[in-house]
Order: structure tokens, then C-alpha cells, then sequence
């Protein structure tokens, strides 16, 4: 045995590949480094989300912002129009909460109530009482006035800008594209809530067609096709 190892020794090219093969099984041999975890930001809770819903708006992170906007929008049957809506209102008064500009949205995009056969009108009620209307106020932290001031500003429904989109398509009865700034699953969904005539501004169903052109922006194209332009 001695003698081969001083063969190869003596020898330099022998002596270079022993010493590469060394290299090789120390290297195979040494342990791997563990790979480092990526650490990801926790899940909000329901309860989180329902908080940060009930805030201004103004006074929310962008990170608080994008998770109660998706959770809302979950929570609402992923409506894109409606959060497109919402989104709307919350950029012109972000001195309102998100909850509360959903509300806005929805009672005014809302079907009105069928009207109801008329009813022979009650007779009227007595008037009140002073200690009526004191024990009103103190329960429900009211001040009572004796007559409408003449200096209150009444607060008119807010037009959207889905609702402007409506009425200039309308107007024309050309197709437009009408948005470009969503994914291909928005796209569809603003789409599929027009076709449908989810919402006021897209009623009566069928009045208006939608569709989504694909490309590296999809674009949601929408015409309107029933009854008489105004």
C-alpha cells in the first residue's frame, strides 16, 4: 500500500485528481443549511375586519384599507360593481367608514320597494305631551325644535360614476369600453353584474350588454340595447 501512495505522491497529476476527489466527499458530506422560512403577515380576525370596518376611512393604513375592502366585497358576493361603487364614494368622503358607504351604495343601486294598494288613512293621533317629548329626548339624546330652521342644507342623492357611465351609454347606444383596471376575474364579474341588472344603475335586466376583451389589460366593453335612448 505504501508504495501506490508514493506512486501517487511523486506523481503530480495523480496527487491534483486524489485531492479534487477529497473535495468532492467532503463537500457531498456537509450538512445543508436550513432554508429560511419566509415570514408572512398574519390573517385578520372576523372581529379585526368588522372594527376596521366601522372607521373612517381616512385614518386606515393601505394595508388595513386592502383587507376590509376584500373582506367586504367577500362578504357582499364578490358585487364587483358594488365595491367599485363603494371605492368611488370613500375617495370623494373618506370621513366616512367603509360599512357605512356600502349602505350608502346599496339603498340607492336598490330596487324600490313595490307599491302597495292603498289603504283607508288612520285617524289622526293626539298630539304629544310636553312630558312626552322631554322623556322622548332623554332616551334617545335628541333636542326637539319647534320648526324646520331655515338654514339646514338638505343632503341630495350622490350621483356615482357607474350611474354617469349608464346614462352616456344610454344617451348614445354606442359600446364603450367602459373599464380597463381590473383582472380578467373582475372584468367578468362587472361584466356578468350589467348583464344581470343587479344593481339601479344597470336596470331593467337585459337593458344593457356587457363583455370582456382579453389582452395584457382586459377591457369591459358595455352598450346600452333596450327601449328608447333619452
Amino acid at each position: 500500500m505504501r508504495g501506490i501512495y508514493d506512486t501517487i505522491l511523486n506523481d503530480p497529476a495523480l496527487a491534483t485528481q486524489m485531492r479534487r476527489a477529497q473535495n468532492r466527499t467532503d463537500y457531498r458530506n456537509k450538512p445543508a443549511k436550513p432554508k429560511e422560512r419566509k415570514t408572512t403577515m398574519p390573517r385578520r380576525s372576523t372581529k379585526e375586519l368588522e372594527t376596521l370596518s366601522e372607521r373612517k376611512w381616512g385614518e386606515l393604513t393601505p394595508g388595513e384599507r386592502r383587507s376590509v375592502r376584500n373582506w367586504m366585497k367577500r362578504t357582499h358576493d364578490d358585487d364587483t360593481e358594488l365595491d367599485l361603487e363603494t371605492a368611488d364614494l370613500l375617495e370623494h368622503n373618506q370621513h366616512i367608514s367603509i360599512a357605512r358607504a356600502y349602505a350608502i351604495v346599496h339603498n340607492v343601486t336598490a330596487e324600490p320597494a313595490p307599491t302597495a294598494p292603498m289603504e283607508p288613512e288612520p285617524a289622526a293621533e293626539p298630539a304629544p305631551t310636553a312630558d312626552t317629548l322631554q322623556a322622548l329626548a332623554d332616551e334617545n339624546n335628541i333636542q326637539w325644535l319647534d320648526e324646520w330652521p331655515d338654514d339646514a342644507t338638505t343632503a341630495h342623492r350622490r350621483i356615482g360614476r357607474w350611474q354617469k357611465v349608464a346614462d352616456a351609454l344610454r344617451s348614445t347606444g354606442r359600446p364603450a369600453v367602459i373599464c380597463d383596471g381590473l383582472n380578467r376575474k373582475g372584468s367578468l364579474a362587472l361584466a356578468r353584474a350589467i348583464n344581470e341588472g343587479r344593481t339601479g344603475t344597470w336596470r331593467p335586466k337585459g337593458a344593457y350588454r356587457a363583455g370582456v376583451r382579453d389582452g395584457d389589460h382586459p377591457q369591459v366593453i358595455a352598450q346600452w340595447i333596450g327601449g328608447e335612448r333619452s
